[in-house]
């Protein structure tokens, strides 16, 4: 169960390695760089929802929309 976690984990690190590498190259081509913190450009909750979900199950985690609709806007460290 943890083991689907690490994997997640190092799959997202992966993706940020591989996009810091492909900014590095088009840094001299940047007019300016837009920041989306609070998902006004891409709405990123659909997917953190399914990852919170699937790490619930796999530790055997019951969580209520409810409960989890009180997480959403924290930070993960916050969370668990």
């Amino acid at each position: 169960m943890y083991k689907k976690y690490v994997i997640y984990s190092q799959f997202i690190a992966e993706i940020k390695s591989i996009l810091s590498i492909i900014f590095v190259k088009k840094i001299a081509m940047l007019k300016a760089v837009l920041f989306d913190m609070d998902g006004v450009i891409v709405d990123t909750e659909p997917l953190h929802h399914k990852a919170y979900q699937m790490m619930f199950h796999d530790f055997n985690i019951k969580v209520s929309e409810s409960m989890y609709r009180g997480f959403t806007g924290q930070s993960t460290r916050s969370i668990c």
